[in-house]
């Protein structure tokens, strides 16, 4: 294994090791509020009562990073749909759920998924051409032999919800017609 890619394996292994930290994470004293959910959401420059699983993400990865004494590729933002806008704008890998479908690939753990909201799969070409919805994202964590991702996802709820009140493991299917893509954020190493 090169350095490179050791490097991304430990940035990658503390990004789960954060996701088993902050499972459970819950809102307090009102909706998308608590000192957690504030502390994400400030790490984009949000204030409180902001949906925060966007905010969340990028917190997770800036604080893995840090560890690691570098900088994340993740976008700062607090946009889920922005996420993957930026990603694309940057020239990070990305990659789209047909690809999976199509067995061209399996997603790794570490990678993020990007998706409208439930019922809004029209919003999926408007995204993917650059034009930032309303929109819910994760960590890809596991991948199930029956094609099921296991998934960890902030702000959300056992339904699914772009707008619940906790964070925790989830499992998403990838013929969901609303998904995005999924990205995989990177180390940058600082001097």
């Amino acid at each position: 294994m090169n350095d490179a890619a050791l490097r991304h394996s430990q940035y990658v292994a503390k990004v789960l090791d954060l996701c088993r930290e902050y499972e459970g994470t819950k809102e307090e004293g009102g909706q998308n509020r608590g000192p957690v959910v504030e502390r994400m959401l400030a790490s984009v420059g949000l204030k409180p009562g902001q949906p925060w699983c966007a905010a969340g993400v990028y917190f997770l990865c800036s604080l893995a990073a840090d560890e690691l004494d570098g900088d994340t590729t993740c976008p700062q933002t607090g946009g889920a749909a922005r996420m993957f806008v930026h990603t694309k704008r940057d020239q990070n890998y990305f990659y789209y759920p047909e690809h999976i479908r199509q067995g061209l690939l399996v997603p790794e753990p570490g990678d993020v998924f990007v998706r409208t909201r439930m019922g809004h799969a029209e919003d999926v070409p408007t995204v993917r051409a650059g034009h930032s919805r309303k929109g819910h994202c994760g960590f890809v964590v596991g991948y199930k032999s029956s094609g099921t991702i296991i998934t960890f996802e902030m702000n959300t709820n056992a339904d699914g919800s772009r707008e619940g009140n906790l964070a925790r493991y989830r499992e998403l299917d990838p013929a969901l017609p609303e998904l995005v893509a999924f990205f995989r954020p990177g180390l940058l190493l600082t001097e």
